[in-house]
């Protein structure tokens, strides 16, 4: 689930056709700033978009940093290299609601979304020998 107030969708949803899925996600960095506050998530998605920009080539899976602004409350738990995600998001009166359960562990409170950056990645998968 995405919240309602994500500042700039245009080119996520152009792309997608609508919000992705981040039920099945590796998170890859987490950064906080005490300037905004923010925190930043990386992210690589496996849910491919049926749009993408022709700049992106080959790829099959997808890179999503995404920005959160005026960050109130951020309790990290665990941030395991390994492993995938479940990142959920939602409203609640004028907080948006960040949650993170599975490799990574976190939760946290925000007043606005952004998306910072996606781009196409090509990860090499290890082919079975036979």
């Amino acid at each position: 689930m995405w919240p309602r107030r994500i500042e700039n969708p245009t080119f996520l949803l152009s792309t997608y056709g609508h919000y992705p899925n981040l039920g099945d996600v590796a998170v890859t960095e987490l950064n906080l700033d005490r300037s905004g506050p923010r925190l930043s998530l990386s992210l690589i998605l496996t849910v491919l978009p049926y749009n993408p920009p022709p700049k992106w080539g080959l790829f099959n899976r997808v890179f999503l940093k995404l920005g959160f602004l005026d960050l109130s409350v951020c309790n990290i738990q665990h941030f395991g290299r390994i492993g995938v995600s479940s990142l959920r998001m939602w409203d609640n009166v004028d907080r948006i609601h960040i949650h993170c359960d599975g490799a990574v562990i976190l939760s946290a409170q925000c007043g606005f979304l952004y998306v910072e950056k996606m781009s196409g990645l090509l990860v090499e998968t290890p082919s079975s020998e036979n």
